[in-house]
């Protein structure tokens, strides 16, 4: 498909985050690109003007072409507009369908009829042709990272900016104390004992900012474990009329999603904003910053969150790093997991373990520890004819629940032979006899690195 498509269509609606991917996966292919917008398009900021301007930096050789406005509530419109496009003239067209409303993309799906023109759709990160008969196929020749081609400040422009605010982005100002305390704790040490050890020697008697510089501390981190230096960004900051209205600690591009980390050093007596405020705020920001593709991360090392909140965090897709979490994994693994997504790669091969154990000196493997020791969320074994599969829970889970997890997940691949959860409710257990292995692989493919 990357050699024929000649000419990508996108939609300039409220949510541009699978047009961005699509320009980060078919960009450099096409020879123009084409942004069709809806009526009352300045009720949202104008997102058509701010993709387009995003698609002028980024491709400076591409034309780019406003087509419309449509009404959003009329698929004939949407159908039109892309008939438009395809003209007489053979020329091919890529269009992404996953912007827009509901019935834009009906009007769109008509516009598929048209010869040449391939419709996209992304969904949780994956990547489909659709077909005018509503037929869809799971694209194997994408890269699930394209999107680290654009660097943060360039992604929070078009997705958290609009019209009348703008975003301040500054590189993070690390120096080497902070870089020299982020290795220490990839060395092994404590995060407080490193962090401490970073205050003593940046204080020297002058007043500082614990919370900025822990800020700092956890970027530093991120940039030691892999993430470029122009996708880790601080106290990013949202401005209206040369007011800061909104500051957001630490934003990550990684692996195909922004994940916004709120750091807080608080502990649980110093707490003057309830819990249950802070999640819904934070589940806010997450969607605002990520353009509903974003993750937020509620990183509070000195609190322990009460299981109340935690489910309420869970329910609105806020993860909770804190005390638990903490004396379980380190701050190092915790954040790697949580700044990854799941990738082909990642998936479990088809000869044996995600991680194969030498077993060389013992003759029996135990993978209760092998689980443990690798500090997964969740890991698949290959044992003959059947496959173990052990999982982490956040917030703690039933068997029930499990179950209903490993139905939905893996939608008839599998026959589960059993289930049972520990008796804190941590981790699962299950057998199963797969029906296709490949089919199965892809759907753990699609399971993020993170506690079920």
């Amino acid at each position: 498909m990357r050699g024929n498509a000649r000419q990508l269509v996108l939609i300039g609606g409220e949510k541009l985050w699978s047009e961005i991917d699509a320009l980060a996966q078919w960009g450099s292919d096409v020879e123009a690109v084409h942004i069709l917008h809806a009526y009352d398009d300045e009720l949202f900021g104008r997102p058509a003007d701010r993709l387009a301007r995003f698609v002028r930096r980024n491709f400076s050789r591409l034309p780019v072409h406003l087509v419309g406005p449509v009404a959003d509530d009329s698929p004939e419109e949407t159908a039109a507009a892309i008939y438009s496009l395809a003209g007489a003239d053979g020329t091919e067209l890529l269009v992404n369908l996953t912007g827009g409303t509901r019935l834009m993309f009906a009007g769109g799906l008509q516009g598929l009829r048209r010869p040449h023109v391939t419709g996209l759709y992304q969904h949780l990160g994956v990547w489909h042709t659709l077909d005018a008969q509503g037929g869809a196929v799971r694209l194997s020749d994408v890269d699930p990272r394209a999107s680290e081609r654009f660097n943060v400040a360039e992604l929070l422009k078009v997705t958290w900016a609009d019209d009348e605010r703008e975003v301040e982005v500054a590189p993070p100002a690390i120096s080497t104390n902070v870089r020299a305390a982020a290795r220490m704790c990839l060395d092994g040490s404590p995060w407080y004992s490193s962090f401490e050890a970073l205050g003593r020697r940046v204080s020297s008697g002058a007043r500082i900012s614990y919370g900025h510089l822990f800020e700092q501390f956890v970027a530093a981190i991120l940039r030691e474990v892999g993430v470029a230096e122009d996708d880790v960004a601080v106290s990013v900051k949202l401005i209206d009329d040369g007011t800061a209205v909104q500051e957001v600690d630490v934003v990550v591009n990684s692996h195909g999603r922004l994940h916004v980390v709120d750091c807080k050093l608080i502990t649980d007596a110093q707490v003057t904003v309830p819990l249950g405020v802070q999640i819904r705020e934070a589940e806010s920001t997450r969607r605002a910053l990520g353009d509903g593709n974003g993750q937020l991360v509620l990183l509070r090392p000195n609190q322990r969150i009460d299981d109340a909140a935690r489910s309420l965090a869970a329910a609105l897709d806020v993860r909770v790093v804190d005390q638990r979490v903490l004396a379980e994994r380190s701050l190092v693994d915790a954040l790697t997991q949580l700044v990854q997504a799941p990738t082909p790669a990642r998936a479990m091969p088809a000869d044996g373990p995600i991680a194969r154990p030498d077993l060389s000196s013992k003759p029996v493997l135990d993978l209760q520890r092998h689980f443990l020791d690798s500090g997964e969320p969740w890991v698949a074994y290959h044992l003959g004819g059947q496959t173990v599969l052990k999982c982490r829970f956040d917030p703690p889970g039933t068997q029930s629940s499990f179950e209903r997890q490993l139905s939905l997940r893996f939608e008839g691949s599998v026959h589960v032979t059993s289930a049972s959860v520990s008796t804190t409710g941590k981790s699962g257990h299950a057998v199963l006899r797969l029906k296709d292995v490949r089919e199965f692989e892809h759907q753990l493919a699609r399971i993020s690195r993170q506690p079920w």
